[in-house]
C-alpha cells in the first residue's frame, strides 16, 4: 500500500506540473526538484521505525544513567542508624589503620612529576560518594579501624563503592572484594570476628551485610580488614562504611571520652 500510494503521489505531481503554463526553463527546474524531494520523502518514511527505535534506546540509556547517579547519592537504608558517621562523632584510629596510598609513587606520577594528596581515611565516614571521593590504601590488602561515638552492639555493616558507569577510569577494579569485620577492644589486643563477606561489584553500589548478633557484645572500635580487591594491583579504594547497631546501655553515657580518642591527623 505504501509503494502504491507513493507512485500515485509521484504521478499526480508530474501531471500537475505538466498542466501549469510555465516556460520551458521553469518547467525543467520544477521537474528536476520533484525527483530528489520524493526520494527524500520515501527514505524518511521507510526509516521512521529505525529512528523511533534509536530514540527509544537513547531514552533508556539516559534513564539508566539517572538511576545510577541517584543510587550514588543515596545515603543508604534509612531504617538503620549509622554510627560510623563523622558528623555524629565517629573517627578513625590512625594507629591501627593502613597508610593512605601515595599517588606520587606511581609510575605515571613519576613520569609527569605530579603531586597529589590522597583523601584521608575519615573520607569513608562522610555521605559524599561522588566519583573520586574515596580513601585509597596501598595494594589489595589493608584495614581501617573506626572509633564509634558510643559502645554499640553491631548488627550490620554497609560498604559502598561507585558504579562502573560513573567511574572516571571506566573500571571499578579498585573496589574491595573479600573482607572481614571484627570488634576490637580499646587496647587492640583482642579481636572478635563478626563476619566474613564479599562485596560484589556486579550488584548494587551500596551493600549491607548482617553481622553475628548471637555474640551480644558491644564494641566501640570496629575493624574492617580488606583481604582482596577486584584486580587493581596498586591500590584499593573505599568510598563509605556504615556501622549499624544498638547502644549497649541506655543509661551509659554516649559522649566519647577524650582519653579514649585515637590520635587524629590535624588536616
Amino acid at each position: 500500500m505504501l509503494i502504491f500510494f507513493l507512485r500515485r503521489l509521484f504521478s499526480t505531481c508530474i501531471c500537475a506540473t505538466q498542466k501549469i503554463p510555465l516556460r520551458k526553463s521553469s518547467f525543467l527546474k520544477v521537474r528536476f526538484w520533484i525527483i530528489p524531494v520524493t526520494l527524500v520523502g520515501v527514505y524518511c518514511l521507510l526509516s521512521l521505525p529505525a529512528w523511533t527505535l534509536w530514540a527509544r534506546d537513547v531514552s533508556q540509556e539516559v534513564q539508566q544513567m539517572r538511576e545510577a547517579l541517584f543510587d550514588e547519592t543515596r545515603e543508604g537504608p534509612v531504617h538503620l542508624p549509622d554510627w560510623a558517621l563523622k558528623t555524629s562523632g565517629a573517627t578513625i584510629d590512625l594507629q591501627r589503620t593502613s597508610s593512605s596510598y601515595a599517588w606520587e609513587e606511581s609510575w605515571l606520577c613519576r613520569a609527569f612529576w605530579c603531586f597529589y594528596s590522597p583523601n584521608p581515611p575519615d573520607t569513608i565516614l562522610q555521605p559524599d560518594v561522588s566519583p573520586g571521593q574515596c580513601w585509597p590504601f596501598q595494594g589489595s590488602q589493608g584495614q581501617v579501624v573506626i572509633w564509634l561515638p558510643a559502645r554499640i552492639q553491631p548488627t550490620a555493616i554497609t560498604v559502598q563503592h561507585i558504579y562502573k558507569a560513573v567511574s572516571p577510569s571506566g573500571t571499578v577494579s579498585s573496589a574491595p572484594r573479600d573482607f572481614t569485620v571484627s570488634g576490637v577492644d580499646e587496647e587492640g589486643e583482642e579481636e572478635t570476628l563478626l563476619g566474613t563477606f564479599t562485596y560484589d561489584v556486579g550488584k548494587e553500589a551500596l551493600q549491607t551485610f548482617p553481622l553475628k548478633e548471637e555474640l551480644s557484645r558491644a564494641f566501640q572500635y570496629i575493624k574492617l580488614f580488606v583481604q582482596s580487591n577486584w584486580g587493581n594491583p596498586e591500590y584499593t579504594c573505599i568510598y563509605r562504611v556504615q556501622v549499624h547497631g544498638k547502644v549497649a546501655s541506655q543509661t551509659s553515657s554516649q559522649e566519647p571520652r577524650d582519653s579514649l580518642r585515637p590520635l587524629l591527623n590535624k588536616n
